[in-house]
């Protein structure tokens, strides 16, 4: 499996940039890292009318996918996602389509599920959760 670039936004539009990651290494980040500073920061920064962003954590893929996990002070993330699936023509010929959305409402734990199959790029199963918590 690939190492990957992945990042952590800050509610003040600042990000740590990490070169590569393993599964177990930005699952590790995205698990510990401290969110509900990060969203007290947001909301201290809007309460000031400063401009802020939703923090989270980004997965860059090598082809343009992206993977971006932006949880809230109660754990509970939107999933902002994009990939390339592979579907046939005809039943024959392979043709690469692109797909990208946003889930909300997913508990950090199952959030942190994404990242393995979007890192070993494998559309069916990152699909699989995309549904299954559409």
């Amino acid at each position: 499996m690939t190492c990957m670039p992945y990042w952590i936004q800050h509610a003040d539009f600042e990000s740590d940039e990490f070169e590569e990651g393993s599964v177990q290494s930005i699952t590790g980040k995205l698990v510990n890292h401290d969110w509900r500073g990060e969203f007290e920061k947001m909301q201290t920064l809007d309460g000031a009318s400063s401009e802020n962003c939703p923090p989270g954590l980004g997965v860059n893929a090598p082809d343009g996918r992206i993977l971006h996990i932006c949880p809230d002070a109660a754990d509970i993330c939107q999933v902002h996602y994009s990939f390339y699936d592979i579907k046939k023509i005809m039943g024959v010929f392979p043709r690469r389509k692109y797909e990208a959305g946003t889930i909300e409402n997913v508990p950090l734990e199952v959030a942190a599920r994404f990242v393995e199959p979007f890192m070993s790029n494998n559309f069916g199963a990152v699909k699989r959760e995309v549904e299954t918590h559409r």
